[in-house]
C-alpha cells in the first residue's frame, strides 16, 4: 500500500448534527489510533480532534491517545 507524505486524518463532531446515542469522538480517536498502529502507520498519519472538547483536561487526553493537534472553539470564546 502507498501512503504520501502528506496524509492527514480530521475527526470532527458537531454537535448539533449528533443523535443521542452517538458516540464521543475521544473514543474514536483510541480506535483509529489502535487501529493505525496495528497496521503499523501511526508514524506517517496525523490526526486532528475537532469536536468535543469542553476543559483542558481533554485538549491533554486527546494529545495523549495520539492527535497531533485539538481544535478548541467554544471554550475559547467563552473564556473571552
Amino acid at each position: 500500500m502507498y501512503i504520501s507524505e502528506n496524509v492527514n486524518i480530521i475527526l470532527k463532531i458537531i454537535k448539533k448534527y449528533q443523535l443521542e446515542y452517538s458516540r464521543p469522538s475521544i473514543e474514536i480517536l483510541e480506535e483509529v489510533t489502535n487501529a493505525l498502529r496495528s497496521k503499523g502507520l501511526e508514524n506517517s498519519m496525523d490526526i486532528f480532534l475537532d469536536g468535543g472538547i469542553r476543559r483542558g483536561t481533554d485538549v491533554i487526553k486527546a494529545l495523549a491517545l495520539g492527535a497531533k493537534a485539538v481544535g478548541v472553539g467554544r471554550p475559547f470564546l467563552y473564556a473571552m
